[in-house]
């Protein structure tokens, strides 16, 4: 059997198998929810990646369970355990705008008494909750278990063409949550940014002599990943007039070896499953041909600098398939290349300048261990002469190494 056809079939098998877990994948997560009797049910539930608390939650008691939904107007608290907590209070809101066209003139809060599930992000002597309606984000705090209340920040329209700011809730803090190890100009300075009143609530309470619990809903994973990125390629190079689609130069295929490095940046959002990356590359074709009355050959030595687009599925803690999307652009290196054919009494010489093409590849991680089989569009080396074009197509079997 042919190398390529071993990776079509290999690529196809691989297409179905992550197609199919794609669809069918449905992440249950160990959690738990209270009712409105107190009753504390340990559970299975659906994680759906979202940061609004959606009107029902998917759970199942174990693994081998029916799905079970469950309105979460019913529900007192519900959350996954050690990652996130959801609890439902009654409180004052301000949902003002923060959208520069449809600020309003009041530079105060405008109240309204509702029921939200609140998110808490720090839990200790004082401790913070987060609100989202899509629109805007809100952050409510509450200090020894008091009545838990909205920080007020707010933007407003001083005329047409001025913006104000109502900061009040760094007056809150400085009120209720101020002691001598917080100086005043780091309150002043408080943006109401998510992280910045995570690290402002961890020290206080660490102030105090206790210990926050912050929920993290993913923990702390390495973002920048440097692999080393050999493959295996299967190529074959033809070059075409333009105008005599009968003078075909068919240098057949041919298998080499390339040497390549990755890097990849993991995004910090949906769970980890997005990545960019770039993956720097050398590889190699050389073949020739019989021509009449002289020989043809093709030399390519080329440093290639792909980039692209990662999406990950994660089966279990260790393993996870992935689908990634590449840019190649047609700016690379040329290490001794050229199209060249020989006669009797003279050279023939083509310009070698290839157009950009894209790529894309399946693949499986396995620990440090990744495989990945991948196709590239059709890539022409003389983009800029007038009589000849080429259709290299190349596919490619990677098998890599993460460092770190």
């Amino acid at each position: 059997m042919r190398f390529s056809t071993l990776l079509t079939g290999l690529f196809v098998t691989f297409l179905v198998l992550f197609t199919e877990t794609a669809f069918s994948q449905v992440t249950f997560r160990k959690g738990y929810f209270i009712d409105e009797q107190g009753v504390k049910t340990i559970c299975l539930i659906k994680d759906t990646d979202k940061t609004q608390v959606p009107g029902n939650i998917l759970f199942k008691m174990d693994e081998a369970g029916p799905i079970v939904e469950r309105q979460t107007s019913t529900l007192r608290e519900f959350g996954f355990e050690g990652l996130s907590r959801f609890i439902r209070e009654k409180v004052m809101i301000d949902r003002s705008s923060s959208d520069l066209n449809n600020l309003s003139t009041d530079k105060n809060p405008i109240w309204s008494e509702e029921v939200l599930f609140l998110k808490v992000l720090v839990e200790g002597k004082a401790s913070l909750f987060y609100y989202t309606d899509a629109k805007n984000e809100h952050f409510f705090y509450s200090v020894d278990s008091s009545e838990i209340k909205q920080l007020v920040y707010k933007k407003y329209l001083v005329d047409q063409l001025i913006v104000g700011v109502n900061n009040t809730f760094r007056a809150q803090l400085m009120q209720t949550m101020h002691c001598d190890e917080i100086n005043k100009n780091e309150l002043e300075q408080l943006q109401y940014q998510r992280k910045a009143l995570e690290r402002y609530f961890n020290n206080f309470n660490a102030s105090n002599g206790q210990t926050s619990f912050q929920f993290k809903e993913d923990p702390e994973r390495e973002r920048f990943h440097l692999k080393l990125a050999p493959a295996m390629n299967q190529a074959s190079f033809v070059i075409r007039e333009l105008y005599d689609p009968y003078t075909v130069f068919d240098y057949g295929q041919n298998t080499g070896f390339q040497l390549g490095v990755e890097a990849e940046y993991i995004l910090p959002f949906n769970r980890n499953k997005w990545s960019l990356f770039i993956e720097p590359g050398f590889y190699s074709f050389h073949k020739e041909m019989p021509v009449k009355n002289g020989i043809s050959r093709v030399r390519l030595n080329i440093i290639e600098f792909p980039v692209g687009m990662r999406y990950y599925l994660f089966l279990n803690r260790n393993t996870k398939l992935y689908a990634n999307l590449l840019f190649i652009p047609g700016a690379n290196i040329h290490l001794n290349t050229a199209i060249e054919t020989k006669y009797k009494y003279y050279s023939s010489i083509l310009d070698v300048n290839e157009l950009y093409n894209f790529g894309g590849g399946l693949g499986i991680t396995y620990k440090k261990l990744n495989a990945e089989f991948r196709y590239y569009t059709n890539r022409d080396f003389l983009q800029r002469d007038i009589n000849y074009y080429t259709e290299y197509n190349r596919m490619a079997f990677i098998l890599g190494y993460r460092l770190f």
